[in-house]
């Protein structure tokens, strides 16, 4: 039950600014409680790496038998990063607003922390039918979001379009539950029939804009820095955390060199536009596509595991860029460093992605993907000394905190 305490601590968080918000205190109060909240469940989230595996059962969470699944979350090496990573993304997200008071709202702070606490409960989805429940979940959530945030009464065709794209995902995993059940196995990650386990990695590409290559950003997602950046890990992480709980045997032989090669142009296609794009806000949805891209393609040559360095580096390097809108030199090394988290050198996070792109034996598949890496690392260096926002006119302690 302890992996369950970082969702349920966000949740919280989120009511007790809700209550304020209701009784008319002031937008710093509700600042410092978010704040409070997000480092509690950061410190919280960082505790349970010396507390794996955990687990979590609700055996009797209806009152009629006819389903025989219960919902089951796991916390494990392979999902601890992705915990970890949103719970440092809302931290984040609370404390650079300090110096966007004026632009930010209580609303916007509870959708960003109750967004990442069911974004939580999708990363520790540990069976098919607690992934479709928490998949729904979200996608109901960010629609909700979208629409409170959004001055216009009706929701815009391109949100219509990508929510229709998510629920064709999520009834891909529907329909892998049913051939699980069929086959006589449990449906679980573990032991997935091969067309199950191949539905699967098709549901996770659908959300994640890789398979087939589509843009997952929300043209009418307002264009803050914390909410968009939020709605977007969420949705990344959900899928990327299924990426690496799929069995190495998932996609067949005869038809991986058709996936490998339409991920790749994917994420080169990706990548070219990343390198392209005007601001890294623009280029957001294509920076999560490409690294996606490199998470399926490491599926693909069976190895899932490797996407979880590049899975990670998508979360926290992209999420660092999305929020530094002050680019001030003296904290200039702060992006550096991701930027060499995103290089893969020894000891860097994604030092493990490389046995995933480049898994023996070569193929030319293998080539647009090394290219996409390089145009990643020079818009992700563009984009970092570009111009930014002037906080030098605000408080002290606006800039130390930010």
């Amino acid at each position: 039950m302890l992996a369950l305490i970082p969702s349920t601590l966000l949740l919280l968080t989120a009511l007790v600014i809700f209550i304020l918000r209701r009784v008319r205190r002031g937008v710093g109060v509700a600042w410092v409680v978010g704040s409070l909240g997000t480092l509690l469940t950061f410190a919280i989230s960082l505790f349970l790496r010396w507390r794996l595996p955990q687990e979590a059962a609700f055996s009797a969470w209806l009152p009629f038998s006819v389903f025989t699944d219960s919902p089951i979350f796991g916390l494990d090496n392979t999902t601890w990063p992705y915990l970890f990573a949103l719970a440092a993304v809302g931290l984040v997200v609370l404390l650079s607003a300090s110096a966007r008071l004026n632009a930010n709202s209580p609303l916007a702070w509870m959708g960003v922390l109750t967004l990442l606490s069911m974004g939580m409960l999708a990363v520790l989805s540990a069976n098919l039918l607690t992934l479709i429940l928490t998949w729904t979940l979200i996608d109901l959530l960010e629609l909700v979001i979208l629409q409170a945030n959004s001055g216009e009464r009706s929701l815009g065709v391109q949100t219509v379009i990508a929510f229709a794209v998510r629920v064709s995902g999520t009834a891909l995993v529907m329909v892998s539950a049913l051939l699980a059940r069929g086959a006589g196995v449990a449906p679980t990650f573990s032991g997935l029939p091969p067309t199950a386990g191949l539905l699967i990695l098709l549901a996770a590409g659908l959300r994640l804009g890789v398979l087939p290559l589509h843009l997952a950003e929300l043209r009418t997602v307002i264009q803050r820095r914390g909410l968009g950046t939020v709605l977007r890990m969420v949705a990344a992480a959900s899928a990327l955390a299924v990426l690496g709980r799929l069995p190495g045997d998932v996609v067949a032989p005869n038809v991986a060199p058709a996936l490998l090669a339409f991920t790749s142009l994917a994420v080169l296609y990706a990548a070219a536009m990343w390198a392209a794009s005007a601001d890294e806000i623009s280029g957001r949805p294509f920076w999560l596509i490409a690294l996606s891209g490199m998470a399926v393609a490491g599926v693909v040559q069976g190895v899932p595991q490797s996407g979880l360095g590049w899975g990670v580096v998508l979360i926290l390097a992209g999420s660092l860029l999305f929020l530094f809108s002050a680019r001030r030199r003296p904290i200039l090394f702060i992006p550096l460093l991701a930027l060499l988290a995103l290089t893969g050198l020894p000891f860097t996070p994604a030092s493990s992605g490389w046995t995933g792109l480049l898994a023996s034996p070569f193929k030319f598949w293998q080539i647009p993907l090394l290219i996409a890496h390089a145009l990643l690392l020079f818009g992700y260096t563009r984009f970092v000394f570009a111009p930014g926002e002037d906080l030098t006119r605000m408080e002290r302690w606006i800039q130390a905190m930010y």
